[in-house]
């Protein structure tokens, strides 16, 4: 049963070996014993933080490992610190997209609205354009078919009502 994890600062460095290799602290091989030990402690049921390891094996001294973390965590700091100003600047980046597309959006939406009024007002002047004529067309039309204007014969009236029935589809 292993008991409960102690936060120390050695826990927010997870490679602490590896940086004091390339510190020239210790070599690879005193890094090798070290896990060593650690997998061995692991065995008997005991978590000990790899920098606490060292020390106990007299590999470095309490200074060294403190050093060596708070140096390490200064690095993840201005890293943190660091990404969260790139992180920063892409959503001012993408604030600014967004409010550029609304913009455009905004711009197209207008533009189609503009588009559809004078599509309406088309329409509209085309339909009044055809119904004025329309309208004389069948009132002619209906004088003819009454016979006002004269009588017409079968072959007259058969062609009077295809061009009735063609302005009442057309109106």
């Amino acid at each position: 049963m292993t008991g409960p994890l102690l936060i120390t600062p050695e826990i927010f460095v997870p490679r602490i070996g590896d940086v004091l290799v390339e510190k020239g602290v210790i070599t690879q091989a005193q890094l090798e014993q070290g896990a060593q030990q650690q997998n061995r402690l692991r065995e008997q049921g005991q978590t000990v933080p790899f920098g606490q390891v060292l020390l106990s094996m007299g590999l470095i001294s309490r200074k060294t490992l403190e050093e060596a973390v708070t140096e390490q965590i200064f690095q993840l700091h201005a890293a943190l610190r660091e990404a969260n100003d790139q992180l920063r600047q892409a959503n001012e980046q993408l604030e600014q997209r967004v409010q550029q597309r609304t913009y455009e959006l905004e711009q197209a939406l207008a533009k189609l609205s503009e588009l559809n009024r004078l599509k309406a007002n088309f329409i509209a002047n085309i339909s009044h354009e055809l119904r004025t004529p329309l309208t004389h067309f069948k009132g002619y039309l209906d004088l003819l078919t009454n016979d006002d204007l004269g009588p017409t014969n079968d072959e007259q009236k058969q062609a009077l009502g295809v061009m009735n029935r063609s302005s009442e589809r057309l109106e």
